[in-house]
């Protein structure tokens, strides 16, 4: 929905600039082609701090498969301990809970006629059973998604991990672990610019005066920028700007570890939010001389301004999108 309520208000005078997110080196989207009378296993872990911490944690799973297919979902937990297979229903909509060994499972599968793209759609949801009155410790291990074809033509299927409850990735392994398509809403929305982070410093002085250094490497794409592009081929990220590692303002109400502060009122972070607020000005200053820009005439220039090392100009790479922004270059384009 924020995706394409960006799209909707995007326009003349009217850009989104928006962070790729940072899970490039988190294994959160897996791919497997399902064959018809077959059956497919994807592995994924749930981190155990929170399945040892709680009785309230949360997992979750999404994933996309083709309009054309009927394929069931099922869920099995380390113990062993599985869901019926769940298939969609006549009326394009099947939701159901599952009690496994501990555990709650919540499947929710959307048909074309209920989806935006007029694909398949279907949620897991992994929660604490509340019929169990302890934190069921067997659900540390490897988690299982089986995925049946019933009638298969296309067979494609794309799972992504969600964010569990203390913020931690579920996290897959194993067979169908891709190291692509990982930027999720916003900056999955077409018209928005998507902003993927560059290395371009390893090393600071802190507030007490100490040099410290992070394991990133300098001048290339940030590790953990999240590569493109989008499962429907729309290229993404659109450039890279720099992300790491940056100094920025403190807030007054912000805490921050003396290795991380720089002075009084600056500290250094990394991330593609870091990254963003370059493109971000640099769209800013385009529109004070050209106020009625659209997003696609934007992009056009971005792209072209941009640069990866040892390519040429408008390549695209789904990690560094079209490169790395030349901001002198961006600005002799403007009328």
């Amino acid at each position: 929905p924020l995706s394409n309520f960006i799209d909707q208000e995007s326009g003349p005078g009217k850009i989104v600039c928006c962070a790729a997110g940072n899970e490039g080196n988190v294994d959160i989207h897996a791919e497997t082609i399902v064959q018809q009378n077959q059956q497919v296993c994807i592995r994924f872990l749930i981190p155990a701090s929170i399945l040892s911490s709680t009785l309230k944690w949360r997992a979750e799973l999404n994933g996309w498969y083709a309009s054309s297919d009927n394929i069931e979902v099922a869920v099995q937990s380390p113990e062993g301990s599985r869901t019926h297979f769940q298939n969609i229903s006549d009326n394009g909509y099947s939701q159901k809970i599952h009690h496994i060994s501990g555990a709650q499972v919540q499947i929710i599968m959307y048909g074309p006629e209920n989806t935006d793209n007029g694909e398949y759609w279907f949620n897991i949801e992994i929660t604490h059973d509340p019929n169990s009155v302890s934190i069921a410790t067997g659900n540390t291990g490897t988690w299982r998604l089986l995925l049946n074809g019933v009638a298969v033509k296309n067979g494609k299927v794309n799972i992504w991990s969600g964010e569990t409850t203390k913020g931690f990735d579920v996290v897959f392994t194993g067979f169908g672990v891709q190291d692509l398509m990982k930027i999720g809403s916003p900056g999955a929305a077409a018209r928005a610019i998507t902003v993927g982070s560059y290395t371009a410093r390893l090393s600071w002085q802190d507030v007490e005066k100490n040099w410290q250094k992070v394991g990133l490497d300098l001048n290339t794409v940030s590790e953990f920028s999240s590569p493109g592009p989008l499962r429907n081929g729309v290229m993404k990220p659109d450039v890279v700007a720099p992300g790491a590692m940056i100094v920025s303002a403190l807030s007054s109400a912000s805490t921050c570890s003396s290795m991380m502060q720089v002075d009084q009122f600056h500290k250094v972070m990394a991330g593609t939010s870091m990254a963003t607020p370059f493109i971000t000005g640099l769209v800013a200053l385009l529109l004070e001389r050209e106020p009625q820009l659209t997003p696609e005439e934007i992009k056009q220039r971005l792209h072209s301004s941009c640069f990866i090392p040892g390519k040429p100009v408008g390549s695209f790479d789904p990690k560094w999108g079209f490169g790395l922004i030349n901001a002198e270059k961006l600005l002799t384009l403007v009328n």
